[in-house]
C-alpha cells in the first residue's frame, strides 16, 4: 500500500496526490510507520497551502513507533515552526541509536540549538558526533559559526 502512494506521488506525470494520499492513509492506518512518515511529508510539502498540523501528527505517530526518518521530518517540521525545543526532542532519539547518515543530518541541525541556548560542551560534543558519522564539511562551518 505504501509503495503504491509513493509510486502515485513521485513515479507518474502528473502525480495523483489525493490517490498517494488514500493508499498512505491505508498503509498507516495499519500501522505502517514508512507510510505514516510518508503521508507527513506529502501534508506538509506536496499539498497547497500545505497541513502541517496533519503533518506533525503523521510525523509524531511514526516517530512515536520508533522510525527515524519520521523523527527527521518532525525536527525539522519543530523547527520550520521554530520550536527549537521540539527539533531537539525529536532529533535526540537519533542520535542514541548510534551512526546513520541520519544521525549525521541530526547532529548537524542539533548543534547550533544547542550552541545559541548557551549549552556549548553539547554543541561540541554534537559536531564531534557529526564529524564521525561523515558529515565534517557542515561540522566545521558549524564550528567557524560557534567560534566567531
Amino acid at each position: 500500500m505504501n509503495n503504491y502512494g509513493v509510486l502515485l506521488e513521485t513515479k507518474i506525470d502528473p502525480p495523483d496526490l489525493d490517490g498517494a494520499r488514500d493508499w498512505y492513509q491505508r498503509a498507516a492506518d495499519a500501522g505502517n510507520t514508512d507510510a505514516m512518515n510518508n503521508y507527513g511529508v506529502l501534508l506538509a510539502t506536496r499539498l497547497d497551502p500545505p497541513d502541517l498540523a496533519g503533518a506533525r501528527d503523521w510525523y509524531q505517530r511514526a516517530a512515536d513507533a520508533g522510525n527515524t526518518d519520521a523523527m527527521l521530518s518532525l525536527g525539522s517540521l519543530n523547527l520550520r515552526g521554530f520550536d527549537v525545543e521540539g527539533a531537539a526532542r525529536a532529533w535526540q532519539p537519533i542520535l542514541e541509536d548510534g551512526p546513520s547518515e541520519l544521525a549525521a543530518v541530526a547532529s548537524v541541525n542539533l548543534a547550533p540549538i544547542f550552541a545559541v541556548t548557551g549549552q556549548l560542551i553539547q554543541a561540541v560534543a554534537t559536531l564531534q558526533v557529526a564529524a564521525v558519522f561523515g558529515a565534517q564539511q557542515q561540522g566545521r562551518c558549524i564550528a567557524v559559526r560557534l567560534v566567531r
